[in-house]
């Protein structure tokens, strides 16, 4: 049988710091309520991140298209170089030129036990799903020099499942320990970097809205050869995905739950028209704390502002 996937770590997109193109800027959304940790620039100097370790062991890849280089003529000619690998990343496209950038929720990955590799998993999903192309590798170089390995699989689809990224998940299978890339306990103090002022221990949930019952339909057929039948939750279906780490969060079952379901609203139905699906609403579950306002069992807070240059696509904690 095999192994229940495991929601490894989520996508969200900011644009490059002012005054370090290298790096991702963080809006005070984040750095105002989790831990931060270096990532480190990919293999292919066109992206970089910034991490968020969670105590369930997902963790938040907060990453940017590295800015363009200073303006000189040979400096110009790189950055017309630099566009065109923009336009055919898995997370580019032309939406990602324009002056704000590519910003907000974008992807998530699943990964499985270490006892299973990348190449086994591919085996074993290709017995219900045609949607994956083979494993491919991939590397970042951590700021203290180490580099970082892995295997990733990617939905099948031009420039790597450019169109359906958000909706159809990737996955991802350390070459190597797991802690290399997500180093939860690499520091003196045991786990620094899990402790976060909003209380945040592991992802609750997430939605994937689509257009229309057709799509919702083809991803539902998607979701159950990858996680099972699901439930009925409201309007939709609930998918329930493993932990990597054994951390209950949210008192309702083993991991947290992608919503597949379809845009009711207006807002909702503009947010699917450039794609037909979209992805966000990251809702992250905290312990709940009795007598201090606003972290009382059952309460949700919404960290980032829904409209304008604030929005990150709905990020969420609810205290359990």
């Amino acid at each position: 049988m095999p192994p229940q996937p495991q929601l490894d770590h989520l996508i969200l997109f900011v644009p490059p710091s002012p005054s370090n193109p290298s790096t991702p800027h963080i809006p005070p959304s984040l750095s105002k309520n989790f831990t931060l940790t270096p990532g480190g620039v990919h293999a292919d100097g066109l992206t970089a991140n910034t991490l968020v370790l969670l105590a369930d062991g997902c963790y938040i890849e907060i990453i940017c298209f590295v800015g363009p280089p200073t303006t000189s003529p040979e400096n110009d000619e790189k950055e017309k170089e630099r566009e065109q690998k923009i336009k055919t990343h898995w997370w580019g496209g032309s939406a990602a030129l324009t002056p704000t950038g590519k910003e907000g929720w974008t992807d998530w990955c699943l990964t499985t036990p270490p006892t299973t590799s990348a190449t086994q998993n591919y085996e074993h999903i290709s017995h219900t799903t045609s949607r994956y192309d083979p494993p491919r590798a991939g590397s970042r170089l951590r700021p203290d020099g180490v580099e970082v390995k892995w295997e990733v699989t990617f939905p099948k689809g031009d420039n790597g499942g450019q169109n359906v990224r958000g909706a159809a998940p990737f996955w991802c299978h350390d070459v190597g320990e797991r802690g290399i890339r997500v180093p939860i306990f690499d520091d003196e103090e045991g786990g620094k970097g899990v402790r976060h002022p909003s209380g945040v221990t592991g992802v609750k949930e997430f939605t994937v809205l689509v257009g229309a019952e057709g799509v919702l339909e083809d991803f539902g057929a998607l979701y159950r050869g990858l996680f099972g039948e699901g439930e009925v939750v409201g309007e939709g279906v609930g998918f329930r995905l493993g932990r990597v780490r054994g951390v209950g969060v949210d008192g309702e079952g083993s991991g947290a739950k992608v919503l597949l379901r379809v845009a009711r609203t207006e807002e909702e139905k503009r947010r699917c028209e450039e794609r037909s699906f979209w992805f966000g609403d990251v809702v992250f579950a905290a312990v709940a704390e009795e007598g201090v306002e606003g972290r009382e069992k059952g309460t949700r807070v919404r960290l980032d502002e829904e409209g304008g240059e604030a929005d990150l696509g709905g990020l969420w904690v609810e205290y359990v």
